[in-house]
């Protein structure tokens, strides 16, 4: 089995940890009472390790990615200043 994109620790430091793209269309637009709730369960009981972030390259020139699922994974992160894990897809 060949193993096509591996999972990415994104510190906070991390250029790609701020150029992340929450994605509109097919995905639900995440709230602000999502964001709070997940941060909340996420303070409790870490699990993000278990949960990528799936995101596209959108330009391969540059490191810019859009979300495919886990934008308010993402946002909470984000809100609690912590790092996170993201899969290439």
């Amino acid at each position: 089995m060949k193993t096509v994109s591996a999972i990415k620790l994104v510190n906070t430091n991390d250029p790609v940890y701020n150029k992340l793209t929450v994605g509109e269309g097919g995905n639900r637009t995440p709230t602000d009472r999502s964001v709070l709730r997940l941060a909340t369960s996420i303070g409790n009981c870490n699990l993000l390790e278990y949960r990528p972030i799936l995101v596209w390259k959108e330009d391969k020139r540059k490191e810019n990615y859009l979300i495919i699922d886990g934008q308010t994974r993402y946002l909470a992160c984000r809100e609690l200043k912590i790092p996170f894990y993201m899969q290439e897809i």
